[in-house]
């Protein structure tokens, strides 16, 4: 047996084989006999029988709780090490592959059989979180554990497993020797049978798992091309056909109900209100046969009156009638397109991990298509209207309804769409495809009496029914003071009347209804995490990303451990402020709690300014890092996308913030590198205006920091402050390019340049791209000026610079692109066998780095486009039209199918086709061209040209 070692936190090393097959945790009672001293009736030590009792080759591991019997508040610590045991082991498991696959079992004796099953329940609630060990869960021996019956002793939900694999054993001991006298043969006998079940189990999902990972790689193998450069004209030609093929459609998974909150057990009265809801979005719903928008109803109002809360008692009550129930959080348009992209994973119609799935507008095109002809199986010959599947989706708080145009379905017959706004708008016929609406109203006293009561639980107090009426009344009858003023109520054992006597007071904190009921100031453990959520999404924070945070955070109110942590949750559900989603990881704010907790918070200026700058740090710990002069990295994304709301949030607080405050923020420097990296996101999805907005507070503010620097500050702090400052410069310029703005492109890479030239003095060798990066990013602002010559001075300025760089993967790698933009300016300049010769030079330096038509970003892509259009100059249309489908395939595999590099090559694609007299192709790919081009200024050019060859195609089809 090896030393015991700490693996983790709270996990010690007891034994461990070479080849584990079986993993056990031992979780020790609290104040009960050490682990060592446990030993099987037959006088073994324990842990030496294990492998002869059932359990193949296991590692063992004994859980630290730290607990005393004499601590304070004991039952809270116990439930908390229940939650930081499951942390502890999902930890280990995401580091520990070879046990991905082994069976966990639990022995715990006395109270540590709580703390298991704390664990449990929590692996099991949170599955999305523990997925890895609630997937190899297989059994828990629980010695001398509290089973009682009694909730006032032990509480239902900690005290029952609810397995009907439960069974128990007798054992002549008392509560503290049972642990030296454990029942070998019993134990040896069931760990055999529970063992086997679970890894027989554990081995089909492993199978499962590999059929569906086999079916993803056959799927995406259809529209790939081969990774090798030795195929027949034949084979390129068929792999290229191929890919305009429409995909062969996956039939949907049905039921999909996404509802990301629970069913309010305490919704009472809007019985007008639904009436009225089904009136209009019923199935008997009449409406006219030439209208072929979608059945809608919209409820606007001002917060807090209940509109969410109503349409979220209607998904409920109509869940049976409804197949597919999509739940849209609509306050943040920017974010719809990742709420899209789930549903489309959820409902099937994209695989997760996909190229499809990660682009924001093809997964919202499929989602779209499948709303307008729901059909339950594309392979069904019977295609009439009773197949359809009947849908409700529901835009939540909608700040400005015609954005909601992107995202509108149409067509459909048996689907509904049910708006929530603060917006009256939101009601109004012909702004947007909305038919129907009503603005809503307070409750009306018997409802708001009625809730109350219902929240307090006070139906059967006389005096406090009587006096309901009065409170109701003072509060407007609005839902959600009602829901608050409750909470404050039960928290604080406040009588109705004491309630009402305060809100008389004329000096009383109570006065306004909706502005004070909250009593943040009575908050004892969670107020400093309620202030960093304030500057979040409220719609979805994820509980890991607030648990990141302890222990680090710099406010001193943000709790220091897990204890403090799960007491300061505890707190905010107690008082209502919080709501959990479905999949129990993420925690829901309400907007209005929001607004209010964090305009009180703005009056103290260093107060805010701490919460904006440990919100801040919140985000840029956990947001992926890139190396200097390296972008485009296309597997950052899904990690990107669970922060890129949480940021825009912040941002936007940044600049709706007071000029004092904005001018404090502006100093911090994580928070310019933050919308920096939110800003390359924007960019890399084809984003180009909401990244420019980005960089420019970058710019602005590094200017301010680099303004003020002084010696105190130190070097390392000024130097990234000058070093962001210079990328800010590119960045704009790079944007400036994708919006093709050629003079402010120059003029951002030209300070670019001189930043970087100046940074670089006399040394002679660089450690990273970013000065090769600067000169080629000027040379080709001359190429988008048609200054060619100068262009080139620049770009084989690069290639030179490239050679200074240390290590042979940084230089190959800013070589090549530094080669692709030399021979896009030799082919515009007509020189095409300089230009073949550059870019032939580029892709084999590509296929050295990343192997045969890589996807770490799309810049192989650009190469295979511009030696497509070499060719078609030289005259070789077969080579050129071979280019253009392999650089086609590869951005819409990593920047996405509606990206401006995308269209343009369906654009050159479609031109191939019609030199092919396949109009029908070329008709498909111009249509997915327009959508790219249409409607953004910035290509207009390219949306005229691809009008023309529409045009063309359809006068040659007649």
């Amino acid at each position: 047996m090896r030393d015991k070692t700490r693996l983790s936190d709270v996990l010690l090393e007891i034994h461990r084989p070479s080849d584990t097959k079986s993993l056990v945790v031992v979780v020790p009672g609290i104040g009960t006999g050490a682990v060592s001293t446990w030993r099987v009736d037959t006088g073994a030590a324990w842990t030496t029988s294990l492998p002869l009792g059932g359990l193949p080759s296991p590692s063992i591991f004994h859980y630290d709780h730290h607990l005393l019997i004499t601590d304070e508040a004991l039952w809270a610590k116990v439930v908390d090490a229940g939650h930081a045991l499951a942390d502890a082991l999902t930890r280990f498991l995401d580091k520990e592959d070879s046990m991905h696959d082994a069976p966990i079992v639990f022995f715990s004796h006395s109270l540590g059989g709580i703390i298991v099953k704390v664990c449990i329940v929590e692996a099991l609630r949170r599955f999305t979180v523990h997925k890895r060990l609630a997937r190899i869960l297989a059994v828990s021996v629980a010695i001398a554990v509290p089973h009682s019956l009694s909730a006032e002793i032990v509480p239902e939900d900690l005290a029952c497993i609810r397995s009907r694999q439960e069974c128990a054993q007798s054992v002549a001991a008392t509560h503290f020797t049972i642990c030296q006298n454990l029942p070998g043969k019993w134990l040896s006998e069931h760990l055999q049978i529970e063992f086997g079940k679970a890894s027989r189990r554990i081995q089909q999902q492993r199978a499962e798992t590999s059929a569906t990972a086999r079916d993803v790689l056959s799927s995406e193998d259809q529209y790939s091309q081969p990774s090798g450069t030795s195929r027949t004209d034949d084979q390129a030609d068929y792999a290229g056909d191929a890919h305009n093929q429409p995909p062969s459609r996956r039939d949907p998974r049905l039921p999909c109900r996404i509802i990301p909150s629970t069913r309010n057990l305490d919704f009472t009265g809007r019985q007008d209100v639904f009436d009225k809801i089904e009136l209009a979005l019923g199935s008997s719903a009449g409406t006219d046969a030439n209208d072929v928008r979608v059945r809608s109803f919209a409820l606007c109002g001002p917060g807090g009156i209940g509109k969410t809360q109503i349409a979220n008692e209607y998904a409920f009550r109509r869940k049976t009638h409804y197949e597919a129930i999509f739940w849209l959080d609509a306050s943040n348009i920017a974010a719809l397109a990742e709420q899209f992209c789930r549903i489309a994973i959820n409902l099937g119609l994209v695989l997760e991990g996909s190229a499809d799935a990660r682009d924001h507008y093809l997964a919202r095109e499929h989602v779209k298509g499948w709303l307008a002809k729901p059909v339950r199986s594309y392979s069904r010959s019977d295609a009439s209207p009773t197949q359809d599947v009947s849908w409700l989706m529901i835009f939540d708080d909608v700040k400005h309804p015609q954005a909601l145009l992107d995202y509108w379905p149409t067509g459909s017959s048996s689907g509904s769409i049910l708006v929530t706004s603060r917006d009256q708008q939101a009601t109004t016929p012909g702004l947007y495809p909305m038919i129907k609406g009503i603005e809503l109203g307070p409750l009306d006293l018997e409802s708001s009496a009625n809730l109350l009561l219902r929240l307090t639980w006070r139906e059967d107090d006389t005096k406090e029914v009587e006096l309901s009426r009065d409170l109701a009344a003072a509060l407007g009858g609005l839902p959600l003071a009602l829901v608050r003023m409750s909470a404050v109520s039960v928290a604080q054992e406040i009588s109705f009347a004491e309630i009402l006597r305060r809100l008389a007071a004329p000096d009383s904190v109570y006065k306004d209804a909706l502005g004070s009921i909250w009593n943040f100031e009575n908050l004892k453990h969670s107020g400093g995490l309620l202030d960093v959520m304030t500057f979040l999404d409220p719609g979805l924070i994820s509980e890991s990303l607030l648990k990141s945070g302890v222990g680090t955070c710099a406010l001193s109110s943000y709790p220091r451990n897990l204890r403090q942590f799960h007491e300061a949750c505890a707190e905010l559900h107690r008082h209502s402020l919080v709501a959990e989603d479905v999949s129990g990881a993420c925690l829901t704010l309400h907007r209005i709690i929001q607004d209010t907790a964090r305009t009180k918070l703005l009056v103290d200026a260093t107060r805010a300014s701490e919460v904006f700058n440990a919100a801040v740090d919140l985000l840029w710990r956990q947001w992926p890092k890139t190396e200097p002069g390296f972008r485009h990295i296309v597997g950052n994304w899904s990690k990107c996308a669970a922060l890129v709301s949480h940021a825009a949030c912040i941002k936007e607080h940044f600049l709706a913030a007071s000029e004092p405050l904005r001018a404090k923020w502006q100093e911090s420097l994580d928070f310019a590198a933050l919308l920096n990296e939110l800003g390359w996101y924007f960019q890399e999805r084809g984003k180009s205006d909401d990244a420019l907005a980005c960089f420019k507070i970058v710019q602005k503010n590094a200017a301010f920091i680099v303004g003020r620097a002084t010696p105190i500050m130190g070097i390392e702090y000024v130097r990234r402050a000058k070093d962001l400052l210079a990328e800010a410069h590119g960045n704009i310029g790079g944007a400036a390019t994708d919006l093709n703005d050629a003079n402010v492109a120059l003029l951002s890479y030209r300070t670019y340049h001189l930043m970087l030239q100046e940074e670089h003095l006399g040394q002679d060798k660089v450690m990273d791209a970013r000065l090769t990066t600067s000169f080629y990013d000027v040379g080709l602002s001359y190429t988008m000026k048609g200054e060619y010559a100068i262009a080139c001075k620049w770009l084989k300025e690069a290639l030179r610079e490239a050679g200074r760089i240390e290590g042979d993967f940084k230089k190959k790698s800013a070589r090549s692109l530094a080669l692709i933009n030399l021979g896009l300016t030799h082919w515009l300049d007509g020189w095409y066998d300089q230009a073949q010769e550059r870019l032939l030079t580029a892709l084999q330096d590509r296929e050295e780095l990343f192997g045969p038509n890589d996807r770490q970003s799309m810049i192989t892509g650009r190469a295979l486009y511009c030696l497509g259009n070499v060719r078609q100059s030289l005259g070789d249309f077969h080579q050129s039209f071979l280019y253009h489908q392999r650089a086609l395939v590869h951005f819409t595999d990593t920047v996405g199918e509606f990206h401006h590099r995308t269209g343009n090559s369906c654009y050159k694609v479609a031109e191939h086709y019609l030199r092919r007299n396949q109009y029908s192709q070329a008709l498909v790919l111009l249509g997915q061209a327009r959508k790219i081009f249409e409607g953004r200024p910035c290509y207009r050019g390219e949306a005229g040209r691809v009008l023309i060859l529409q045009s063309q195609a359809l006068e040659r089809i007649g």
